[in-house]
């Protein structure tokens, strides 16, 4: 039997290369079209991350990193820890935990990650946040193929604070995501993706899930559209 670890190099190399759809634009771009009528499987967001001060504090919560989606020994060297969500170790989707408790600031966070919470209190688009999380994938490690719902629209914003030479986030239908250090993109996962981290380096991104949005975070994701478009 194949390994999950070939398997997911081969999908990699498979898929590579495939382009994201060509994309027919109204006359008025609108954030709700690039949201939920757009069809693009993900686009870069014009925002300003400040990775070095976000990696120092990540460096302090590292031992608090807990294996992310481990259930099914789908995925290598995956771990997280949440600055905001139900706990620290809470890691996983709402429906996975069923029950009542808030989504909050949480305590290792405030007190181990101060700046970072500042930074995405005040300084980020979104009104209120459900899962902010680290995700880290170590050197050899790799996320299988998946698909996070059916609900197609762009949805968790996925931030690079890291990302070696040799790391790969991958749409099967539409090839590589090209992330880099201290860029953003907005994604629909609801598009099948795996990643592989062929480096001797850890890859440490950030995923932001908003619960609501403001105007202004509305206003960034049509100035990105026209910065992608000029790009």
């Amino acid at each position: 039997m194949v390994s999950k670890e070939k398997l997911t190099k081969m999908i990699i190399d498979r898929c590579r290369d495939r382009q994201p759809p060509h994309i027919v634009q109204p006359n008025s771009i609108t954030s709700d079209w690039i949201l939920r009528q757009s069809g693009m499987p993900y686009m870069p967001l014009s925002v300003d991350i400040p990775t070095d001060q976000i990696l120092l504090e990540i460096k302090k919560v590292e031992h608090l990193l807990v294996d992310h989606r481990e259930d099914y020994e789908e995925h290598q060297g995956w771990t997280s820890f949440c600055i905001h969500g139900k706990s620290y170790d809470s890691t996983r989707e709402d429906e996975y935990y069923n029950d009542n408790r808030p989504y909050i600031w949480t305590p290792e966070a405030l007190s181990l990650m101060p700046k970072t919470v500042e930074f995405f209190k005040n300084n980020w688009f979104g009104n209120s946040f459900k899962r902010l999380r680290i995700m880290r994938l170590a050197p050899g490690g790799y996320i299988f193929l998946h698909r996070d719902g059916t609900d197609s629209h762009l949805g968790p914003v996925n931030i690079a604070i890291t990302q070696p030479q040799g790391c790969e986030f991958v749409f099967e239908d539409h090839g590589v995501v090209p992330f880099s250090t201290g860029r953003a993109y907005i994604l629909d996962i609801s598009n099948r993706h795996c990643v592989m981290n062929n480096s001797a380096e850890y890859r440490y991104h950030i995923i932001a899930h908003h619960l609501t949005t403001t105007d202004e975070y509305n206003t960034m994701l049509v100035e990105s559209y026209a910065s992608m478009l000029n790009a």
